[in-house]
């Protein structure tokens, strides 16, 4: 899961106010089971409980009937949210979110008799056999109204995630390594671990969520905004780099570990990156025996293309040494 950063009321990015989650996941089956349930609902993954009289104003995107106003009644109403449709729920003074991110379908239903809301996946009857995978995609979020139509706001964050599929939610180039998909992330495939992107002025409800695979784990990996000439540090979730990057601007973006080394036993650990002096890097044997590797920036890294170094790291130690600036 990764948690979307919100835009505040103040500053440049004043506009929006609200939070996202972009949630995934899958259930894994270990014996073969058909689905039954009560209601609407095989596989549950998420329930709000709100007042009864939100659902006065909340309002659905439904994959066969379009948009729908919320039914104030007390049988359930029920159905599968479209391709990048949503479903609201207005609470205290904002409204409750959920988006269908893709495949698989996600079901909803609106239980307003019983002041609540699920959403799922699976269908009745559906089976599923021994070690099959149920993957599932959804944007949950808390959005605040006041600044505009909260169908439009939705609509937009919808369009802008490219979650009904495409790659029209905003000006972008791959410039190097390869381009997975635009929906929910921006997911890329790096090219000898270093990949590329960027993107024309498009202002956002979060910051752009990013996703890279192929990147070098134990290398020192990290994304360089061409804008303000900052590294920041990529995070690696299951030997994925993830991370959010602003694009309101337009921005040029580069991903992958500013030094390399030689033989991949090497773990690097690089610090300073955005310091006037030269970065200090770590370079960590955990092995049982002595290395010797060639360590360099690559060419066309930013700010420390063509540095190199030839050392000999002995068993389980580390040696630090600097990396200057072009």
């Amino acid at each position: 899961m990764l948690a979307a950063d919100h835009r505040g009321r103040v500053g440049r990015l004043k506009g929006y106010q609200g939070s996202l989650a972009l949630v995934e996941g899958k259930f894994h089956f270990t014996t073969d089971v058909v689905f039954k349930h009560y209601g609407h609902m095989p596989v549950t993954l998420f329930i709000w409980s709100c007042p009864g009289s939100a659902h006065k104003t909340g309002f659905i995107v439904d994959r066969e009937k379009g948009k729908l106003a919320m039914a104030w009644e007390k049988a359930p109403q029920f159905g599968r949210l479209a391709p990048g449709g949503y479903i609201t729920a207005p609470l205290y003074g904002g409204s409750l979110v959920a988006f269908r991110a893709g495949s698989p379908e996600i079901n909803y239903e609106n239980w307003a008799a019983q002041n609540c809301c699920l959403i799922s996946m699976g269908q009745d009857g559906q089976q599923i056999k021994a070690g099959e995978e149920l993957p599932f995609r959804v944007v949950t979020g808390f959005i605040d109204p006041g600044f505009g139509d909260l169908h439009e706001i939705a609509g937009n964050i919808s369009r802008s995630l490219n979650l009904a599929g495409g790659t029209d939610g905003y000006p972008l180039e791959v410039t190097r390594g390869k381009l997975i998909s635009a929906n929910f992330f921006l997911e890329l495939e790096a090219e000898q671990g270093v990949a590329a992107f960027q993107t024309g002025g498009k202002e956002m409800y979060s910051d752009l969520p990013v996703r890279v695979n192929e990147l070098r784990e134990h290398m020192a990996n990290f994304f360089y905004v061409k804008q303000n000439g900052m590294f920041f540090a990529v995070p690696m979730v299951d030997g994925v780099g993830v991370f959010q990057v602003a694009i309101d601007e337009g921005v040029h973006v580069w991903v992958g570990s500013p030094v390399e080394a030689s033989d991949d036993a090497l773990i690097l650990s690089l610090v300073g990156v955005n310091d006037a002096g030269p970065a200090m890097l770590e370079v960590h044997n955990p092995t049982d025996r002595e290395i010797t590797a060639e360590l360099s920036s690559p060419e066309n890294t930013p700010v420390f293309a063509g540095w190199k170094a030839h050392l000999a790291i002995p068993a389980r130690d580390s040696v630090v040494l600097e990396v200057p600036r072009r």
